[in-house]
């Protein structure tokens, strides 16, 4: 759904937005539309847009010219002073104290009617700035908008196509403020490993029956290269555990593809941007994890699941090694920013991330206690909201910038809540586009409507 049809839909007319002042290529941006939007109106505090300060500019030139909101605030002032005399008598202290709460009331009348007017000056509508809300967290804007506020991001490339998106944040008046001091900066974020039909899950059942599972979605793989949305692979694996003799996998991911390639190219444009240190997990290592957690719901002998996870591991860390050479390519092209990766080929790296985060785990806690109720996906859902603090964990940082899509909303969430105190965190979230099926973005989107940055999609 384009952006301009989502605010339509939220019941947000275009002119009363802030992203009215953004370009047709924004507005015609064709993203998922999640059933967690709402309107919201913007306050001025949240700094989401330079917009709420351009109308109190109006507003005070109006109030300006106006007799009379000068002449209440001259009676308001002389009212006051008389207050404050030393020998007013009670009498007058009433009658004073009666005409500055006519003023008050007159005053903020004036300045609202002005502040009405200002609107429809400048936008042509009287109706309070508004903007997309998503799941009650973050709040839509554009990088043409926050740059206005956070001269930082003014160092954006020209044709990123962060600047063709819009970008979701909480409020950036405390990412403002740090900006301002001087403060050092992280930026954390990075792509999924894999998609969905990029890893399929073979469960070889007697007499030469296997059931094929996309690992990502978790779904039965029909003949016809479709999914079953009835059946899943750890209810399917509980149910037929004695039944299984083998799993083995299949992975068709020849090339990133170039939404997966922008989002390591985002967080090294940001880096830049702010003169920060970048973070980028690979999560090879929270995927073994979760594989591990199936293959404990079988029976499997010992020697059978190590021969599995040896098979995974060796996929996984192939996928892995086409981020770490697309990080080389934008080093290059970015060799001012400093970039850590972490994933299961630096164990050095993984260690300390593990041990570093144990003291924010604490099991008593009801989010820890509520965390899921997959048991199997625990560790790598533990893993997802934490490693937004990666740069605390690693170097102590504590003004982390996190640039991910808008799926990691939760994990900034709940990683926020985690290390509430310790550090802040600024969310920087941009949604993806669609695929060339019309309705998924390219994660979702089967092979023939992922926009890989190179063409095939080999099985090895």
């Amino acid at each position: 759904m384009r952006i301009r049809e989502l605010l339509e839909k939220c019941g947000i007319k275009q002119q009363e937005s802030i992203l009215c002042t953004c370009s047709d290529a924004l507005l015609d941006f064709s993203m998922t539309d999640y059933a967690d939007f709402t309107a919201a109106v913007v306050g001025e505090q949240q700094y989401l847009s330079m917009q709420l300060q351009a109308i109190a500019h109006v507003q005070n030139q109006l109030l300006r010219g106006r007799t009379a909101y000068q002449t209440c605030c001259e009676r308001l002032s002389f009212s006051e002073t008389q207050l404050h005399m030393p020998d007013i008598s009670q009498e007058k202290m009433r009658e004073y104290r009666t005409i500055r709460r006519a003023c008050l009331e007159e005053k903020k009348q004036l300045e609202q009617d002005a502040f009405v007017q200002a609107r429809v000056q400048l936008f042509g509508t009287p109706e309070e700035r508004r903007t997309l809300c998503f799941k009650g967290v973050l709040y839509a804007s554009a990088v043409s908008e926050l740059e206005r506020i956070l001269n930082p991001l003014q160092n954006l490339p020209k044709d990123s196509p962060l600047r063709s998106c819009p970008v979701f944040t909480d409020s950036a008046g405390a990412w403002k403020r740090a900006a301002e001091e001087g403060r050092r900066f992280a930026v954390e974020g990075g792509p999924c490993l894999f998609g969905a039909y990029e890893c399929t899950v073979h469960l070889h059942m007697a007499e030469n029956i296997v059931y094929d599972f996309d690992f990502v979605t978790e779904q039965l793989l029909t003949e016809d290269g479709c999914m079953d949305e009835a059946l899943y692979l750890v209810p399917f694996v509980r149910a037929h555990a004695s039944s299984v003799q083998n799993v083995s996998f299949t992975f068709s991911k020849a090339s990133l593809t170039e939404d997966e390639y922008h989002s390591m190219q985002y967080v090294f444009e940001t880096a830049e941007a702010f003169h920060a240190k970048a973070y980028i997990p690979l999560p090879d290592f929270s995927y073994e994890k979760y594989l591990d957690a199936v293959l404990k719901q079988t029976v499997l002998p010992e020697s059978v699941c190590r021969q599995a996870e040896a098979q995974f591991h060796d996929g996984v860390r192939r996928i892995s090694q086409m981020y770490l050479d697309a990080a080389e390519k934008l080093k290059k092209k970015h060799p001012s920013v400093s970039v850590v990766m972490i994933c299961a080929a630096f164990p050095e790296l993984l260690q300390k991330y593990t041990e570093k985060r144990a003291a924010f785990l604490n099991p008593d806690t009801h989010m820890m206690k509520t965390l899921t109720t997959r048991p199997e996906k625990r560790e790598s859902i533990l893993d997802y909201i934490t490693m937004p603090a990666l740069p605390y964990y690693l170097d102590g940082i504590t003004d982390i910038i996190q640039v991910d899509c808008m799926d990691e909303t939760d994990s900034y969430r709940k990683c926020r809540k985690l290390h509430r105190n310790i550090l802040t965190i600024y969310p920087f979230l941009y949604p993806e586009s669609i695929s060339g099926d019309g309705v998924n973005t390219a994660y979702y989107a089967a092979p023939l409507y992922k926009k890989y940055q190179s063409d095939g999609c080999k099985e090895v």
